[in-house]
């Protein structure tokens, strides 16, 4: 699969081996990794924000940093999570205005202009998950589920992400999802 995207014209010099910046990222399950590295027969991660960053292109829109696509089992459809990462020590660096438009990009402008080449993808979605990775409070490493962090969410700028309007894409709706570092990319 990740053919696909390292033989292109325009995406060969965005295609990357694992999402992380800033000492933030993500984790893979076991099942995508080939000894201990992303398995690229199943994985691909893009680094959305290179592509727009670049000498070709004035004045950039804001956009995430990641788009992870994961191939299901024996042909059985994708998975596909957009991920902006935030290393930042208090909440005034989420900004979920801010944070919106760079997922509205993706959705606005570079599926569209790479329909083409992600329609097989699309047509066979099983999941989209949009994530931002962020740990303004410090809770990395220690042992909370997910009820226990919207409880320490409530009344922050992080609770915020969970009113904002969904993203409508292909006849689904999809919500910004706060995690704390690292979330693991599941298998499908």
């Amino acid at each position: 699969m990740v053919d696909t995207f390292v033989d292109h014209p325009e995406l060969h010099g965005i295609v990357r081996g694992t999402v992380e910046e800033n000492d933030v990222g993500v984790t893979f399950a076991q099942c995508l990794l080939n000894n201990d590295e992303v398995n690229d027969d199943i994985v691909v991660i893009l680094k959305i924000d290179s592509y727009y960053h670049t000498q070709r292109m004035n004045n950039p829109p804001k956009s995430v940093d990641y788009v992870v696509i994961v191939e299901c089992k024996d042909g059985l459809g994708y998975d596909v999570y957009v991920i902006e990462l935030r290393n930042v020590t208090d909440t005034t660096g989420v900004k979920p205005r801010e944070i919106r438009k760079k997922f509205e990009t993706i959705f606005s402008d570079f599926f569209v202009r790479f329909a083409a080449d992600f329609s097989r993808i699309f047509d066979r979605l099983n999941s989209m998950k949009l994530y931002l990775v962020t740990d303004p409070f410090n809770l990395r490493n220690r042992e909370f589920n997910d009820d226990q962090l919207r409880e320490r969410f409530r009344g922050t700028v992080l609770e915020a992400f969970g009113f904002l309007t969904p993203f409508e894409f292909r006849d689904r709706a999809y919500l910004i999802e706060v995690k704390i570092p690292d979330p693991v990319i599941a298998c499908c």
